[in-house]
């Protein structure tokens, strides 16, 4: 593992400035830091890197917060990337990195996932992202786990191309798009969602979309609840669209 050099900030946590850390092949830690002013991307995890990331924070980049590509493994916790003009996480080619309550804020994208290799994402967030919250693309199939998409510029959740994978749990909340945009040949499952608020419909499924939704609401959108276009071959089961909550609001 390479390093930039470090100083103290003033909250005592050691600032990593003007590079990134790079992380290859042999496990490493790395622990309350924080990467900020950087001309390229904040952590990047390539080839086989597995290392642990805790505690970290990312902001000010020119690049993303959190790029993994190769074989890149590892756990991310409590990792929070602010204001990056490309994805706050993105997790490529076939990086199986688990990430665990990683926020990101102000993004151009929230999380971006295209790898291969069925990642998990548990407690996560994407807060006023400039376009999506989260988003799915090529023929990846990770595992979403109590995932938040907030005040996105664009749709809340998206997945295009042949993306599939399951989201559990997850709520789109005041999109300026739809909250839940499914498109080209996606096959997601959604199960236990809620899409609440937002300036147009809930759900917009296009093109030959099959997605899967199982006790889905739509709370709240200021357009229509649902919307099929295209040739989506859509299957809904215990659909919610009359405004109310099967479970308490998330603070």
């Amino acid at each position: 593992m390479t390093s930039s050099r470090r100083s103290r900030s003033s909250t005592g946590r050691r600032r990593w400035r003007p590079w990134t850390i790079r992380a290859r092949c042999k496990p490493g830690v790395v622990e309350d830091c924080v990467f900020e002013d950087l001309g390229s991307s904040g952590l990047v995890l390539g080839d086989d890197a597995t290392p642990a990331i805790r505690d970290c924070a990312v902001r000010g980049t020119r690049g993303n917060g959190l790029p993994a590509n190769g074989r890149a493994g590892g756990a991310v916790e409590r990792l929070t990337v602010d204001g990056t003009p490309k994805s706050g996480v993105a997790l490529e080619e076939q990086a199986a990195a688990r990430l665990t309550d990683v926020r990101t804020m102000g993004c151009t994208i929230g999380l971006h996932i295209s790898s291969t290799a069925q990642p998990v994402l548990t407690g996560c967030s994407a807060v006023s992202s400039i376009t999506h919250g989260v988003l799915l693309s090529a023929t990846t199939a990770p595992a979403l786990n109590n995932v938040e998409a907030r005040d996105s510029g664009g749709s809340g959740f998206v997945a295009i191309e042949q993306a599939r994978g399951t989201r559990s749990d997850c709520l789109a909340e005041n999109s300026l798009a739809a909250g839940i945009l499914v498109r080209g040949n996606a096959e997601i499952t959604l199960q236990r969602t809620l899409v609440t608020g937002g300036k147009t419909e809930g759900i917009l499924l296009d093109a030959d979309s099959a997605p899967r939704f199982d006790r889905v609401t739509v709370h709240r959108a200021a357009g229509h609840g649902i919307v099929l276009a295209g040739g989506s071959r859509a299957r809904l089961r215990r659909r919610d669209r009359r405004g109310r909550r099967p479970w308490p609001a998330r603070p």
